[in-house]
């Protein structure tokens, strides 16, 4: 079971359909649990699903998300404001990928989607989505290091033990060549 069990039968799908879905709070439970670093306080995806031949599936939309993450510098709560398009493709046939499976082109199109189960996948993908737009390393607009804890003062470059002291000490020795 996906963090989001947005799934759709194939057989139900003979024309374009839209659909609306926000997750309910066992599922930003579960999607907190996926992000690790995040609470996730909702999510809501607006798609549709259009077939496009035998065994061919387009879905297009946008999801929204809003995560509470913790400040790595104050520690103070910040929200992250998730917007980002979907745009995927299902097929019948299509093979989960393997990362030594088949060569991706990165500037390329995406592969189809498979078809698992005679279902259409939608919420793992959104799930996905959504966890690698979390940002890991947290940090709201406001906050400061304040460079002499964090080790960034200018007295470090001056340390005899530091390598750039004795190019410092080069560059500042008059030239003496006489040629």
């Amino acid at each position: 079971m996906s963090e989001l069990d947005w799934s759709y039968r194939v057989a139900d799908i003979r024309t374009v359909q839209a659909f609306r879905r926000e997750a309910d709070g066992d599922e930003c439970a579960r999607m907190s649990a996926l992000i690790g670093n995040a609470e996730c306080l909702s999510i809501t995806a607006e798609y549709s699903i259009k077939p496009v031949d035998s065994g061919r599936y387009e879905v297009h939309g946008r999801l929204r998300a809003r995560l509470e993450q913790t400040c790595g510098v104050t520690l103070e709560p910040m929200w992250q404001e998730i917007d980002e398009p979907i745009e995927i493709v299902f097929e019948a046939g299509a093979r989960a990928s393997d990362a030594g499976d088949l060569a991706i082109d990165p500037l390329g199109d995406d592969p189809p989607e498979p078809i698992v189960n005679g279902r259409l996948e939608i919420g793992r993908l959104v799930a996905e989505t959504v966890a690698s737009a979390a940002d890991p390393f947290p940090r709201s607009a406001e906050a400061e290091l304040d460079q002499s804890e964090a080790g960034g003062d200018d007295t470090i470059a001056e340390k005899a033990n530091n390598p750039f002291a004795v190019l410092r000490q080069l560059s500042t020795k008059p030239d003496h060549n006489d040629d």
